[in-house]
């Protein structure tokens, strides 16, 4: 069982991951969900995750960094990929990469690319 933590304060962004988690991806995937930093932290204190979808622009978060280094401190062994449709600064994208973590732009092959990059995390491990 794989289970995947979905972090997005916009509710139709939200549905349309776990639609995809649940439909489109042919794993066994337990998915939690959360809209705001602090719930996340409770979450990822609380369970084991495999990978963690989190948004960059957060409830509960001064800004991208304080994001960034709240969900690292906390994420144990589980892959992360951050997400925005704001334009991100080379040094931020470049302190993700320095966790071992991913960024992807929310354009028009958002979707398509977390469901072949959460395909390809999730058989390997």
């Amino acid at each position: 069982m794989n289970r995947l933590l979905v972090v997005e304060d916009d509710p139709g962004q939200q549905n349309l991951l776990q639609m995809i988690f649940k439909y489109s991806v042919k794993l066994d995937i337990v998915t939690d969900n959360t809209y705001n930093l602090k719930d996340a932290v409770e979450q990822l204190e609380k369970n084991e995750y495999k990978m963690v979808v989190c948004d960059l622009r957060l409830p509960y978060s001064a800004n991208v960094l304080d994001t960034i280094e709240t969900i690292e401190k906390h994420k144990g062994s589980a892959k992360v990929i951050y997400c925005t449709v704001e334009d991100i600064d080379p040094e931020t994208i470049k302190k993700i990469k320095g966790y071992n973590s991913l960024f992807v732009s929310k354009n028009l092959d958002f979707m398509n690319y977390l469901q072949l990059e959460l395909e390809s995390y999730l058989r390997i491990s």
